[in-house]
């Protein structure tokens, strides 16, 4: 139900919660390659390459050679991706909000606690 209404809300925007948390990354920690992106999010290097295609196509992430590393390229969030980032941030805080509005601190924790486990065990699996 979580996913769905992120998935859902995240839609307007035209990207996934996948691709919002890479271009969080780069917001926070600046320009990366591929492959230090996917070591600081916990995915292969083609998996982070997969996924930020699509921001780097609508113009999110920029991409430059890296100086002194090979052939890698060095990845940039935008101001458009700055923006991009952080209504998408406002998003996800209000489908959180919306779907845990109620609940006590306790049975939020709990209920966080469960999603950990099903994502943890989920990518386990893959």
């Amino acid at each position: 139900m979580f996913r769905r209404a992120l998935d859902d809300g995240l839609a307007e925007l035209d990207v996934t919660m996948a691709q919002v948390g890479l271009a969080g990354e780069l917001l926070a920690r600046g320009p990366r390659t591929v492959a230090d992106l996917s070591r600081a999010v916990g995915i292969t290097p083609q998996g982070a390459a997969l996924a930020i295609g699509h921001p780097r196509k609508i113009g999110w992430v920029t991409d430059s050679q890296a100086k002194r590393r090979g052939r890698s390229i060095m990845l940039e969030i935008t101001g458009k991706g700055r923006e991009g980032y952080l209504e998408a941030a406002s998003i996800v805080e209000q489908v959180d909000k919306s779907l845990t509005g109620g609940m006590t601190a306790a049975e939020r924790k709990g209920t966080l606690g469960g999603l950990k486990v099903v994502t943890d065990e989920g990518s386990s699996t893959r």
